[in-house]
Parts: C-alpha cells; structure tokens; sequence
C-alpha cells in the first residue's frame, strides 16, 4: 500500500508544534520524576518501584514527540500505536527484569545479558526497518556509518583517559578477571543504557521528531541551538539535585554549554547518516555508558572530553558548508 501524502505546514504552524512538543515534554518527564520521589532520595540509583516510574519519566521526549505527532498529523495513528508496542514492550520487559532480578551492578549471570541483548536487539531491528518521513536532501552522498557513530565520543574520551593513566599501576577501581567478563559487562550495561539510560526515550523525540521539523525552515546550526537548549533545559530537575560537574545554577550552565555543543556534532552525524535515527541512538549511548566502568581518573577525563566535544562542535561550525549543509547546497 502506497503512504498517504506527507501534510505540509507553514512555518508558523511548525513552530506552533514544536512548542507544544516541548512544553508537554517537560511536563511529562518533570512531573512523572517529581511523583516517583527519586530526586531526593538518599539512594537514586536503587533500583525499585520508584526508579521504574522514574524511567517512564524518560520517555518524555518519546511520548511527547507521539502525542504531537499524532494530533498534528505527522504520525498516523497505526505509526504512533507500532512505537508504543515495538518500543515500549521491550523497555518494559527490561525495566521489569532489572527491578526484580538485574541486582547486582557487576552481573556476570548468562540470564541477565541474554534477556537484556534480546530486547536491545529487538529495538535495533525496529529502528534498522523503520522509515521516517524525511525529505533526504543529502542523497548520493557517503553516509557515516554505524561504527563511526558508536565509537567517535568515546574514542575522544579513552584519548584522554590513557594520556591521564599512563604510567599508573591501575586503570580501574575494580578490574575485571578477563576478557570475557569486560566483554559480557560491556554487552550488558550498553544494552541496558540503550533502552532505559535515555537513549531510546529521548532520541526519538530530539532527533526523530523535532530536528526535521526545525530543519524545515532553520539552518542545520541554529536547529542544532534549538535542540541543544530544549535538551538541557529537560535535564534542570535532575542537575539542581544530583549536579552536573558543578552545584546548582553552575551546574545547569556547563549542562547547557555541552550539551549545546553536543547537539551541533549528533546533528553534523545525523545529517551525513541520511537521518538515520538508529545512528543517533547508538551516539547517546556510547556516552552514556562512559561513566560504568569504574575508570580511574573518570571525573578528569570527562573535563577532558568536555572541552574537546566544544572545540569539535567549534570546527564543525567553521566547516558547517561542508559539516552542517544548508537544504539545497
């Protein structure tokens, strides 16, 4: 059966769905992470029926992107009802195994990995056939691949970390026994960080939804600003709480500045991806899977990667001709 006719808007109205997407994202990851009272708790990271009503916070990009998507006319409703049960059933299942039988954070239990990396697979299947309504203007050129996508922050990273442990007896605080062990580790938290460490509830909505909306009437850069400042403001609640490098209001600021910079570079990829939102969620989660390991020097590093992740997003905005192409160049 051929797609129905993809609607036009005019950019009032786009602007118009873009507001509404992100007022009602905050609203609902601010509200569900308020009522599950993890915020405040001596032990954020228990693993409880508070932290499961927690996660559902973190899909408020997803489901926001759906709700406006749908009412607006983006998103058929067969295409909203397909995300929620393809995506939201393995989230569930994970979220489920890890509050009742994923306990310990070093898990080496055979059962643990597979039932995470079957749902982990499952959502890349989803993502790999799916197609989103995109006008590609960037055909015919070289896309960047999946591997580029998944090792580019965290070699900027490892860069870093090596020149600060050379010469140390001890890279990590608990080393693990071998190979097999770290390879098993690194299947497990990656997959369990790529459906409930934010990339599969955000990147939906960020890069899914509202990029291609702002890059309908907007410069790739000044989307990548938009998006940039939407995602950081998303975080607020969590950075007055838990920090962010800094307390408080300093805290928000190097949020902002990071993540603004972030966003020009997952745009400068998504663009040379031809809009492959599989690229975009691979991305998030090689950086948030960063911080498992245990790393010796982990904090250092990261001030590292900090201030190398602006001076690549400052590069690609002096090469954005090439980097960050306008429609139609």
């Amino acid at each position: 059966m051929a797609n129905p006719p993809v609607k036009t808007y005019t950019k009032r109205e786009t602007n118009r769905i873009l507001i509404i997407y992100f007022l009602l994202t905050y609203l609902i990851s601010w509200s569900i992470w308020l009522l599950s009272g993890t915020l405040r708790r001596p032990e954020p990271d228990l693993q409880d029926s508070g932290w499961l009503i927690a996660q559902a916070g973190v899909f408020g990009p997803f489901l926001a992107a759906l709700i406006t998507g749908t009412l607006a006319g983006i998103f058929s409703i067969r295409e909203s009802m397909k995300h929620i049960v393809f995506v939201f059933l393995p989230a569930l299942i994970a979220g489920l195994y890890t509050m009742f039988l994923y306990t310990e954070y070093r898990s080496f239990d055979l059962a643990d990995t597979l039932v995470l990396l079957t749902c982990f697979i499952w959502l890349v299947i989803f993502y790999t056939r799916s197609r989103f309504r995109s006008d590609n203007f960037l055909k015919g050129k070289c896309p960047i691949p999946l591997l580029l996508s998944l090792i580019l922050i965290p070699a900027v990273f490892l860069s870093g970390w090596y020149i600060l442990v050379a010469g140390s007896e001890s890279f990590m605080e608990t080393p693990f026994s071998g190979l097999m062990p770290l390879v098993q580790f690194l299947i497990l938290r990656f997959s369990l960080n790529f459906i409930l460490g934010g990339s599969l509830g955000e990147e939906f909505g960020w890069r899914g939804f509202a990029l291609p909306l702002l890059l309908k009437n907007n410069s790739p850069l000044i989307s990548s600003l938009i998006i940039g400042l939407g995602w950081a403001l998303w975080h607020i609640p969590i950075d007055l709480v838990a920090g962010f490098g800094l307390e408080g209001a300093m805290a928000i600021l190097i949020r902002l500045i990071f993540l603004l910079s972030l966003s020009i570079i997952f745009t400068a990829v998504y663009l040379r991806s031809r809009y492959k939102l599989l690229n975009m969620l691979l991305m998030h989660t090689s950086i948030n899977i960063l911080s498992d390991f245990g790393l010796n020097y982990y904090d250092e590093a990261m001030q590292i990667l900090f201030l190398s992740i602006v001076m690549i997003s400052i590069v690609i905005i002096l090469l954005k001709r090439k980097l960050l192409p306008v429609r139609g160049s």
